[in-house]
């Protein structure tokens, strides 16, 4: 009896800055729709409100300990993983991916810069102000502003050596080496298009995967590519419902993805 793997869903840190653009209505395309009506009256109006907040207060840590606590007070209600940007909008659903790239649009259009860290399973924002670093991890809801060089460092120290959690008889594919990297603002969108592929592959859908792999490999470079495009490549060549044929014209088509070997591949390990 073949076993198939499951890959854990990108939960991890990555650092940044911010960046103009509308990083919101990408993140919303990014699922393959159009910005809902109410989606976007539900952010542009939390937008104005901080605007408003922002205007008056006189320091960048309370006002970014109070944005904070208001998102997770009106959008953060449920953690599940594999939930899609609007959900929090919609259903107050959120996940480690999600939640962040709502912090990342806000700092963005309230110009702080900030940082974006990415780990194997793992994903965490530092804003950068006046009063010092600031990470805002939005899984932790109790204790997730977190503020202090030392205790931002041993944060991320602690989910670069994070593991995936175990999920009844399927094994968990671990990713080689410990990532620990910045990403930009922009390359969110490359996340959650890895997460498509992580969701894909784990319902053994092995074109859907290959498609979202190539949408992740787009302006983002990350080992984690390769690592699932080996994986890929042994599970599609271990289904005995495909044809050699088969076979061969998914690798035609996807090699390039597949293959991947970029240059910081190797030395990210």
């Amino acid at each position: 009896m073949k076993v198939f793997f499951t890959i854990a869903i990108l939960i991890a840190p990555a650092f940044a800055t911010a960046q103009s653009g509308n990083l919101f209505g990408q993140l919303v395309r990014a699922e393959g729709g159009a910005v809902n009506a109410l989606t976007e009256k539900k952010y542009t109006g939390l937008v104005r409100h901080l605007e408003e907040k922002q205007v008056s207060s006189n320091s960048e840590r309370l006002f970014l300990e109070y944005m904070f606590a208001k998102v997770q007070r009106q959008f953060l209600k449920t953690y599940q993983s594999q939930v899609a940007f609007s959900d929090l909008f919609s259903t107050g659903r959120y996940d480690c991916l999600s939640a962040t790239s709502l912090y990342a649009s806000l700092l963005t259009e309230l110009r702080i810069s900030f940082r974006i860290v990415e780990t194997n399973y793992h994903v965490v924002l530092i804003a950068s102000t006046a009063d010092g670093e600031i990470m805002l991890e939005a899984t932790d809801r109790f204790n997730g502003f977190v503020t202090g060089a030392n205790e931002i460092e041993q944060r991320l120290l602690r989910y670069q050596s994070q593991l995936p959690r175990a999920n009844g008889n399927m094994v968990q594919f671990q990713h080689p080496g410990a990532l620990l990297r910045e990403v930009s603002p922009n390359q969110l969108i490359n996340l959650y298009h890895y997460n498509q592929a992580v969701i894909a592959f784990n319902h053994q859908d092995w074109v859907g995967c290959a498609v979202a792999l190539e949408k992740t490999s787009m302006g983002y470079h990350s080992p984690r590519i390769s690592s699932l495009g080996a994986l890929l490549i042994t599970a599609v060549a271990e289904d005995s419902s495909w044809t050699d044929e088969k076979r061969l014209k998914f690798v035609r088509q996807f090699y390039t993805v597949l293959l991947n070997r970029q240059q910081d591949v190797a030395s990210s390990f």
